[in-house]
This record gives structure tokens, C-alpha cells and sequence, in this order.
């Protein structure tokens, strides 16, 4: 049976295509032979958090291996006519990914080393490695939350510390996943939200310059109650769990700091989801508490 349908109904029509749905897609990217497939490849596969026109998840694999690097693919799903806008935002991340592992791109083609032909040809080539650790000991001993700390406790915590780049409207950290330590915003503006059980988004906090979140890595087996999201280019320091629960073991002072802004932070948490205040421990969700000596 054939239907003939005139052009002047079709104009006015609403079409909906239920083609394939949803189709790969995969951006490529080139790193280093001095950069580990593991850890290249566990990167890659956050690029796509917090991307909502990707569907599911999507995966990171070595595509080749040249002369000079290591090609990768990383692939997602998306709608056909979403995909324009997709691989944009992916390769805008993927400078920040690079940024924040440190990765070396094979660029420029030839690079100059000094090396001492005595000792024969090394094993790996040296890469120039940016040291900010007189600039991370500074910076921390200017935050007033540190002030209780004393010149070889902030060495100590600097030691350990590095500075990580985002770019705008990347994740920073995920409700419910384990916060890698504690965030300082030295750079930039960020969000700090939790989605209710409708999905919408509850902003918690605005975080602006110096000021901190993932404080609840210092409990363990605790996650994220608020996912934090830059707002524009973004650069924050990140104190590793540990450190921070071996400085306010040592430090009461500064033990009574921190887990008063925690405090603070929990009751924010408790408006958005619209819970009655109540005055509580300092503990975790799951009754967990630091010791202070």
C-alpha cells in the first residue's frame, strides 16, 4: 500500500526519527612512551563524567604504538545529532586531563637533551618536570586554616600536595564517590551541588578562592555528599587524606579548626536536602570519628 502525504502536511508536522538511537564515537589522543598505559588509560575513562548527552559509559584503548608515543581511543555513545556537540567538549578536557596527570605529549617533533655520552644512552628520556613545591609550601602557610600549623607540619603536608587543573564544567569530585583528600581552590571558582530524588540540582555552596571541600576523606570508608563542579578554569591543591588525619592527630588545635568547617559544611548539606538542623558529633554518616590526641 502506498500513501502519498502532501508537502503542505509534512511542514507542518512534528517528525520524530527512531533510527539506530544512540552511536560510537571516539576522540584520539597521543601520550608519551614514559606515560603508562594503566594509568593513561584510568584517566581517559573520567573524561566523559559529568557529560549528560553521553550515553552510559565509555571506555579508553591503546589504538597504536609509533615511533615516539602511544595512541589512544576513547569511545562513548551518543545521539547522532548530539555527537557535533560532544567531541568538542572532550578534546577541551583532554588539556586538563593532561595537566593534572602530568602526561607528555610527543610535541614538539624534536627535543634537545643534554645527556653525558660517558654514561651511555638512558633508559628513559628525561622530561622537564615543573617544581612548585617552594610555591605550595607558601601558599598553604598563607591559608588560615593552616595558621595552627607549624613550619614542618606544612612542609610536611606541601611534600605531598599537588596542584591539579580543570576546566570549566568538569567534575572535580562525585557525590557518592570517595573523595581523593582535601580540596584548596587557588585558582578559579567552584560549585558545590547534591541532585534530590527528582534528579534536580540543590547548589550548596559557591567555593571561591582559598576556600576548601572533600573534607570528608578524612573519614574512612566515607564518600561525597555533593558533587563539585568548576565553574570557569580551575586550579586547586590536593592534600592527600592521610596527611591531613596525621596533622590533626598532632595538632589539636588545628584539629578543632578543621572539624568545625566540616561541621559547617554538614549543615549546608542538610539545608539543601531540606533536613531540620540538628546539633551533631563530629562524626561521619557512618558514625565513624577521627582520633585526636
Amino acid at each position: 500500500m502506498k500513501l502519498n502525504v502532501p508537502n503542505g502536511a509534512l511542514s507542518k508536522a512534528s517528525i520524530i526519527n527512531y533510527g539506530q538511537g544512540a552511536i560510537w564515537k571516539n576522540i584520539s589522543a597521543s601520550f608519551s612512551y614514559d606515560d603508562s598505559p594503566d594509568e593513561v588509560i584510568s584517566a581517559l575513562n573520567t573524561l566523559t563524567e559529568g557529560i549528560d548527552l553521553i550515553e552510559g559509559k565509555g571506555f579508553a584503548e591503546v589504538s597504536s604504538y609509533g615511533d615516539s608515543s602511544i595512541t589512544y581511543d576513547l569511545w562513548y555513545k551518543v545521539m547522532p545529532e548530539k555527537a557535533i556537540f560532544v567531541a568538542p567538549e572532550l578534546k577541551f578536557r583532554l588539556y586538563y586531563l593532561t595537566k593534572r596527570y602530568g602526561f607528555t605529549v610527543p610535541y614538539p617533533i624534536a627535543v634537545e637533551y643534554t645527556v653525558d655520552a660517558k654514561l651511555g644512552v638512558p633508559s628513559r628520556i628525561p622530561q622537564v618536570v615543573e617544581n612548585r613545591q617552594e610555591e605550595l609550601v607558601t601558599y598553604l602557610r598563607s591559608l588560615p586554616y593552616f595558621s595552627k600549623l607549624n613550619d614542618n607540619q606544612i612542609e610536611k603536608l606541601a611534600q605531598r600536595a599537588k596542584f591539579k587543573a580543570y576546566g570549566k564544567g568538569e567534575l572535580i569530585v562525585q557525590e557518592g564517590k570517595k573523595d581523593e583528600g582535601l580540596y584548596i581552590i587557588c585558582k578559579g571558582r567552584v560549585q558545590a551541588y547534591l541532585k534530590d530524588e527528582q534528579g534536580n540540582r540543590k547548589i550548596v555552596d559557591e567555593l571561591e578562592l582559598n576556600e576548601a571541600f572533600g573534607e570528608m576523606a578524612i573519614f574512612p570508608g566515607e564518600v561525597s555528599p555533593v558533587t563539585a563542579v568548576a565553574n570557569e578554569e580551575v586550579e586547586v591543591v590536593v592534600i592527600r587524606d592521610q596527611e591531613i588525619i596525621e596533622a590533626i592527630e598532632s595538632n589539636h588545635k588545628f584539629a578543632t579548626e578543621i572539624l568545625q568547617y566540616i561541621e559547617e559544611r554538614k549543615k549546608m548539606v542538610r539545608v539543601a536536602k531540606g533536613i531540620k538542623d540538628e546539633t551533631s558529633k563530629l562524626t561521619s554518616n557512618n558514625g565513624q570519628r577521627v582520633r585526636v590526641r
